[in-house]
This record gives C-alpha cells, sequence and structure tokens, in this order.
C-alpha cells in the first residue's frame, strides 16, 4: 500500500494528516501467486491505503501508513487467493510550486503480510508469508482548500523480500523458491489537514 502527503506554500497552521488512496499496482514475480506453477510474469490489481503523517517544516514529513491489496489467480484445478497487507514508516520531501500546487518524493519501509488461500483437489491450504517491503515514490497535489488536497502519485518497490517457508503443501505441488518481487503502481489521493 502506497500514499502521498501534501500541503499548500506558505506557513503550514495545520500540521497532522490524513490521507486516503485508490490506485492499480502491477506485481512483477509475486511470489505468492507463483505456487501453483503459474508462470505468469504479472499481476495487476487494484491497491487502498491510509495514512497518519505530520509536517514538521515546509518540506518534510514523516508518517506512518497501512494499505492492502487482494490478488487471486486460477491454474488448471487450483485457485489461490491472497490478502496482501503493508505496515510502513514513511519520510517524504516537498517542493512548491506557487499558491495551488506542489511536487514531493520520498521513501517508505516497513512489513509486508501475504495471507495466501489456496484450493487444490477439494481440499484448501492456507499460510502466511511475512517479509520487508520498501518503495520509493514521486507526485504532486494540488490545493483545493487551505486544509484539503488532491494528489497523483507514481511509485516503484524497491525488490521486497519474504522470508516465510514453513509452507506444506500435497506432495504433486512445488512451493514457489521466489525470496523477491517488486511492483509499480499510480494512484490517485485525497488528503486533510487537521
Amino acid at each position: 500500500m502506497r500514499i502521498i502527503f501534501q500541503h499548500c506554500s506558505g506557513s503550514i497552521s495545520k500540521k497532522n494528516l490524513i490521507e486516503s488512496n485508490v490506485g492499480l499496482l502491477s506485481f512483477q514475480d509475486y511470489p505468492a501467486l507463483s505456487i501453483v506453477s503459474d508462470n505468469t510474469p504479472s499481476y495487476t490489481t487494484s491497491v487502498y491505503g491510509f495514512t497518519l503523517g505530520r509536517r514538521f517544516d515546509e518540506s518534510l514529513m514523516l508518517g506512518i501508513q497501512w494499505g492492502f491489496s487482494t490478488l487471486s489467480t486460477s491454474y488448471v484445478d487450483m485457485n489461490e487467493s491472497v490478502l496482501h497487507n503493508t505496515f510502513s514508516l514513511l519520510i517524504r520531501h516537498y517542493e512548491h510550486i506557487g499558491e495551488k500546487f506542489e511536487l514531493c518524493g520520498g521513501l517508505l519501509f516497513g512489513l509486508s503480510l501475504m495471507n495466501n488461500g489456496l484450493d487444490y483437489q477439494d481440499n484448501h491450504y492456507s499460510f502466511t508469508r511475512t517479509g520487508m517491503i520498501a518503495e520509493f515514490s514521486i507526485g504532486a497535489n494540488y490545493n483545493l482548500t487551505p486544509n484539503t488536497y488532491i494528489g497523483l502519485l507514481a511509485g516503484m518497490n524497491v525488490p521486497s523480500v519474504n522470508f516465510s517457508k514453513d509452507i506444506k503443501l500435497p506432495s504433486s505441488l512445488k512451493a514457489s523458491e521466489k525470496k523477491t518481487f517488486n511492483g509499480y503502481l499510480i494512484s490517485f489521493t485525497y488528503g486533510i489537514r487537521l
């Protein structure tokens, strides 16, 4: 999950921020979906997020972010679903352009949790993959009012790591050996300053 924070130019009177976003996320070599030997190179899905942050000056913001997405795939007689949650710390830098626009760029780093469910030959298997995720992003926003804004964000996941390998599957299935994955995203945002 994936957020953008902004503020209008001039003195910042309200430093706390709440923001939500919705967008598209394209995963490359997504490990949770490859356990069923599906060789599709990428998957695109919707992504959602919610962020709490605080502006410390005109150009710096620190915050925490929760994001989630869902994916599903089918392969012959197998069906897999994934709920992917991320919990991250983020830092973002801003540059003002006039009274209404602002550019930003930042980095987030945090925990990745993938809850997987697999249906195979009338049996259901479930497991959780844990790991770390990091992301670079750039964006721009437009101030609707002094305390509300909309934005557009583009980001790229640094190759993220899965640590869990305790997946128990039938002997006829082979679990993925992939330990990293990456992705690209674009999302629209709406924020409120408090």
